[in-house]
């Protein structure tokens, strides 16, 4: 559910932002594969790295920094592997493998930056990591969105988000 949330959300920001409608599928797609080497972590080495998010948690950490203590390797490690795998554009490739680096050149991620913060602060889906939850003035000029246009789409997002999970039920 949070990687659907944090599709859905990139889009509605990037529309509310002013970003050609052509373009929209795109963040959604970037907020939807973002944390893909999360996934697999989750799926394939389920022990070690539930142990780092309990770490994590426990010690107020990131997840990110945790796994690199415990593991030698990041969800952004794995995240990269997969997209090189399954040959994804550059700009997809980025958001994914830019997930622990917090290099942001990418507008797309900026955007995929300040969605996944809103989902995890509203805990859509199982969140993994707890810290840096803060959507900041700055993030919000960085994607080039009025504070109070992004105030107006967050009384939308819950709304928005659950049409999205019932849709993809109903194709289930």
């Amino acid at each position: 559910v949070h990687m659907l949330a944090v599709g859905v959300t990139s889009k509605l920001l990037a529309k509310a932002a002013g970003q050609p409608r052509q373009m929209l599928e795109e963040f959604f797609i970037a907020g939807l594969l973002h944390d893909v080497g999360e996934m697999v972590l989750m799926k394939y080495v389920t022990e070690p790295y539930h142990a780092v998010v309990e770490r994590a948690r426990a010690e107020g950490k990131s997840v990110c920094d945790v796994a690199v203590e415990d593991m030698g390797i990041t969800r952004s490690d794995v995240g990269a592997k997969v997209s090189e795998h399954w040959k994804l554009p550059d700009n997809l490739s980025q958001v994914i493998s830019d997930q622990c680096a917090g290099k942001r050149d990418l507008y797309l991620a900026r955007v995929v930056r300040v969605a996944d913060r809103y989902c995890r602060e509203q805990g859509f889906g199982y969140v993994c990591d707890q810290s840096d939850l803060d959507i900041t003035p700055q993030h919000l000029q960085e994607i080039q969105l009025k504070n109070s246009d992004f105030q107006q789409l967050k009384l939308t997002l819950p709304e928005e988000i659950e049409k999205a999970k019932v849709f993809l039920e109903k194709q289930g």
